[in-house]
């Protein structure tokens, strides 16, 4: 479903979808991997950071990338939507706001490894 930018009704928006085509850029594709929505991306040309996004969405199944928008692969990827991966974030700012509240004496080193392990 197509709609006008809608800052508000967004995140309902994005709840409800079934799966979501869009550019390759950081946030909103993180968005989709929380919330378990298929995405089918393509990367902006020229745009270094969406190409290098669409190539680690490609080698870890996360989701389906196109060069161009291509009428037969949007077909393909509708007629069999793939299941979303089980992707977990870990609570990253939670960790460090939990860190930086008990005095930051804790070394960075061991907050690293249990945040990026």
């Amino acid at each position: 479903m197509r709609r006008k930018a809608n800052i508000h009704g967004f995140k309902r928006d994005l709840a409800a979808a079934k799966g979501v085509i869009c550019n390759t850029g950081f946030e909103l594709i993180s968005e989709c991997l929380q919330w378990r929505k298929p995405v089918l991306t393509r990367p902006l040309a020229k745009q270094m950071e969406q190409l290098s996004n669409a190539a680690a969405l490609e080698q870890l199944g996360y989701a389906t990338t196109m060069q161009s928008l291509e009428t037969q692969t949007a077909r393909k990827w509708f007629d069999a939507m793939p299941e979303a991966p089980d992707v977990h974030f870990k609570d990253v700012a939670g960790a460090l706001a939990e860190w930086l509240a008990r005095g930051a004496s804790r070394p960075v080193a061991e907050l690293s490894r249990q945040l990026w392990s």
